[in-house]
């Protein structure tokens, strides 16, 4: 699982990093359990992260008028994180909630 995400950030930057350099980052990933209808992020809450899924599925979806709209599911091996909350540091408009017994890295 942690393989797959130091190929992800060696070809997003596009340059190796070294074996020193992954071993110093992988000391702040934290992996965490969440139980079955767990939220992760909840709507209106800010996002501070981006999460790997090791095992399991989540949710993406928002509640409007009492009703859920689900934008996106993640599986083993898939990034979720509330993007646009990440980046503007204001609340977010989706919750992630797990579908399932989930196993997540935090990053």
């Amino acid at each position: 699982m942690l393989d797959k995400l130091k190929k992800e950030l060696d070809s997003f930057y596009g340059i190796p990093g070294s074996d020193e350099d992954w071993q110093q980052f992988s000391k702040h990933l934290e992996l965490k359990k969440f139980k079955k209808k767990d939220f992760i992020l909840k709507q209106g809450e800010t996002e501070k992260c981006i999460y790997l899924v090791q095992q399991g599925i989540v949710r993406l979806f928002a509640e409007k008028e009492n009703k859920e709209y689900t934008f996106h599911f993640s599986f083993s091996n898939d990034f979720i994180t509330s993007y646009d909350s990440l980046i503007q540091k204001m609340p977010s408009k989706v919750s992630i909630q797990a579908v399932t017994n989930t196993y997540i890295y935090v990053i």
